[in-house]
């Protein structure tokens, strides 16, 4: 009995270590499979990288480019301004904003129609209420355009 007892349990520990072989190869090949992928999305990674690293040089040449006299023309505006516009742009996209039928187009809301007067007449310089960027009036835009020879936007849309 003790014969039978004891092949029994080297049988049953040989198919326990058959298990755990054929358990340890399914994990080495999928450790395997995931080093593979993993060895690919590091390849795409270091792509993506170069691209986006072209891509930052390539917008902080457009970005030097469009800043290029920006420091010679904020001399000729009073500091205080400058310092309120660049405090405003930096948590906004813009510093400024159109007034458009009474609207600052910035956010959208009424602005008084005294300031309205003021921004049409060109007396100062006026901040939006709500948002406080600086307002300008969209036709001041349109008659440089028209100045300038090109075509108004009524005609673009008739072509």
């Amino acid at each position: 009995r003790e014969l039978e007892t004891n092949r029994k349990s080297i049988k049953d520990r040989e198919l326990e270590r058959d298990k755990l072989n054929a358990a340890i190869a399914q994990v080495n090949d999928s450790l395997q499979q995931h080093e593979a992928e993993f060895a690919g999305l590091k390849e795409m990674l270091a792509t993506k990288s170069a691209e986006g690293d072209a891509r930052i040089a390539e917008l902080e040449g457009k970005r030097k480019i469009a800043l290029h006299g920006r420091d010679e023309l904020a001399a000729q505006i009073p500091r205080d301004i400058v310092s309120r516009y660049d405090a405003i742009r930096g948590r906004r996209l813009t510093g400024v904003a159109e007034v458009r039928d009474g609207i600052c187009q910035g956010c959208r809301m009424a602005v008084r129609p005294m300031q309205y007067i003021v921004i049409q007449r060109e007396e100062g310089v006026e901040r939006c209420a709500n948002c406080q960027r600086f307002l300008y009036w969209g036709k001041w835009l349109e008659d440089e355009k028209l100045e300038a020879g090109e075509n108004s936007p009524i005609e673009k849309s008739e072509a």
